[in-house]
């Protein structure tokens, strides 16, 4: 059961990676394409909350299933503590950015098409570090998880887990 757990929480990790970077791609698309102001504004508006259920959904089972993995990564103690102080650590950068961050973007692009205030550029400035603080974040928290975990010594009496995670 254990290493289903680690394969879980390697998977949905992972996948959280692949989502997030196709999630800049498009926004990199959208910001750079020949939309209106007003049809942006409504795609951001539409797409944002979206994308936070859908990271909140993969994240969370990704922790509780790096939890119940404990015995599979058992030989690599210290990356799993890492691990599972990171996977929170994005969880409450990602609560941080959409509390702090797009709630009140999304207040200053509604309705859509109007002016912008001043403080917009400082918001959507932060929003992008943040989003590309957390997808860096991910992505090394993701590399540790996945990378195998080691052989266990026959004297320690834990049980190898070499190509069985």
């Amino acid at each position: 059961m254990s290493r289903f757990c680690l394969l879980m929480s390697r998977l949905l990790l992972s996948g959280w990676v692949g989502a997030s970077l196709f999630f800049i791609w498009v926004t990199i698309l959208v910001a750079k394409s020949d939309l209106s102001s007003e049809v942006k504004d409504m795609i951001a508006i539409v797409r944002f909350p979206v994308i936070y259920k859908f990271s909140f959904g993969l994240l969370v089972p990704a922790y509780l299933f790096h939890l119940a993995s404990f015995r599979a990564m058992r030989p690599c103690l210290t990356r799993w503590l890492i691990v599972a102080f990171l996977v929170p650590l994005l969880l409450a950068l990602g609560t941080l950015d959409y509390y702090n961050i797009y709630l009140p973007l999304a207040d200053m692009i509604d309705p859509p098409g109007m002016a912008r205030p001043m403080e917009f550029r400082v918001y959507h400035e932060a929003s992008e570090r943040m989003g590309g603080f957390m997808w860096v974040l991910g992505l090394v928290t993701a590399m540790m998880l996945n990378w195998p975990v080691k052989a266990a010594k026959p004297e320690d009496g834990i049980e190898s887990t070499v190509g069985e995670a």
